[in-house]
């Protein structure tokens, strides 16, 4: 198979950019591995605008399961705003992500500033994960 020089640069500047894209880890605990993500409302990855935090739920299991949880976000050490519990089912071997999902939150201006200043906070609550026979 032949590639072209484009091709090629194309190829090697996609592998350098999901390099970059890698994801902090927020909890990892019964073979869930919750991952989050700032971006831009977008989806552009920059250091300005409006952005949201973005989880995402790897099931490392070999069985599906149900994860409940609820999202704290801090001020000055105090919880500002609560999510309601959410629930998602997480098939075996597969990531949960996407707004359609509700797992995506808006981020305010004053929060952005804290975040630039690494003064920003966020915590799961409430987190339970229960096997189930089948993820619908």
């Amino acid at each position: 198979m032949k590639y072209t020089l484009a091709t090629l640069m194309f190829l090697a500047s996609f592998s350098l950019f999901a390099q970059d894209e890698e994801r902090a880890v927020k909890i990892e605990q019964d073979g869930i591995v919750v991952t989050y993500e700032f971006n831009l409302l977008k989806g552009k990855r920059a250091e300005e605008g409006p952005k949201e935090l973005c989880i995402f739920i790897k099931n490392n299991n070999d069985y599906d399961v149900e994860v409940k949880f609820s999202l704290a976000f801090f001020k000055d050490g105090f919880v500002d705003e609560e999510s309601g519990v959410l629930e998602i089912c997480a098939k075996s071997g597969k990531e949960v992500k996407g707004k359609k999902l509700g797992l995506c939150w808006l981020i305010t201006e004053e929060n952005d500033e804290k975040i630039k200043e690494g003064t920003f906070a966020w915590e799961l609550n409430e987190l339970a994960i229960e096997k189930v026979e089948e993820c619908d």
